[in-house]
């Protein structure tokens, strides 16, 4: 992904006139034949010297470490198991629902929805509220993603997370991998999403989403749990998760 700077690195896939676009690429090989619905063998190829900081993505599923490499298997999302905190139903510097950007969306929701939205429908909003996929705009708090409805796959992500809490669903911001493939080809880039708190696990939720006929495998990295007037500095230690990364191998598991 190379060394850019920490809004540029959570650049990720973003619908503008139907077409994706991606940054922050990561080279990603898949086995021919071999879908991303799972289950997958996804092996890490870590850059020389990297400690490799997969501590939550351990959390949830074995990692096999190797020199210079990690490997998982994954079947779907890997859900954290990590019981919800308080802080993922109240508002936060970044998440800040109470101001009233954010609180006048609750009428537009319950008119599409209900005043109980599923967390499908939340994104599905967020997804058609956000009218310009900007590259601009990457470290606004919600309120002012709900006043510009610009922004990248982060401002999706805040947005999201502060209209789940503000509904009652608890909700957080992780940062990992999105691998898409499309006719084929897949791609692999970094990427900022939400996971929501229902049964008993964290559950991925995602306003960005793949074009149609297109399948999307979320890896998630690093949570990020700093969501005050610092968050910046919780967002470089994800970032600098994603920087351990330099490639991608994909094959299918027995």
């Amino acid at each position: 992904m190379g060394r850019c700077s920490a809004a540029l690195l959570l650049l990720c896939a973003l619908a503008a006139r139907g077409e994706p676009l991606f940054l922050g690429q990561v080279p990603v090989e898949v086995e021919r034949g071999v879908a991303l619905a799972g289950p997958l063998r996804v092996r890490l190829l870590l850059r020389p010297g990297s400690t490799g900081r997969l501590a939550d993505l351990e959390s949830r599923v074995r990692v096999q470490r190797e020199e210079g490499s990690a490997t998982v298997r994954v079947e779907g999302y890997p859900v954290g198991r990590d019981a919800a905190a308080l802080q993922h139903s109240r508002p936060s510097f970044l998440v800040d629902y109470d101001e009233a950007e954010v609180q006048a969306l609750r009428a537009a929701v319950i008119r599409e929805a209900s005043d109980h939205p599923r967390p499908e429908q939340l994104e599905a909003f967020v997804a058609r509220y956000i009218e310009k996929k900007s590259y601009r705009r990457g470290q606004d708090p919600a309120s002012v993603v709900a006043r510009l409805r610009e922004g990248d796959c982060k401002a999706h992500a805040v947005l999201l997370a502060a209209l789940a809490r503000m509904f009652g669903i608890p909700a957080r911001i992780v940062v990992g991998l999105a691998m898409v493939s499309v006719d084929g080809r897949a791609v692999a880039m970094g990427h900022a999403w939400v996971e929501i708190y229902r049964d008993g696990a964290w559950r991925a939720a995602d306003a960005i989403r793949p074009e149609k006929g297109a399948s999307m495998l979320r890896l998630p990295l690093s949570v990020i749990s700093d969501e005050g007037p610092g968050y910046m500095l919780s967002l470089m230690d994800a970032l600098a998760t994603l920087q351990d990364v330099r490639a991608l191998s994909i094959v299918g598991a027995e």
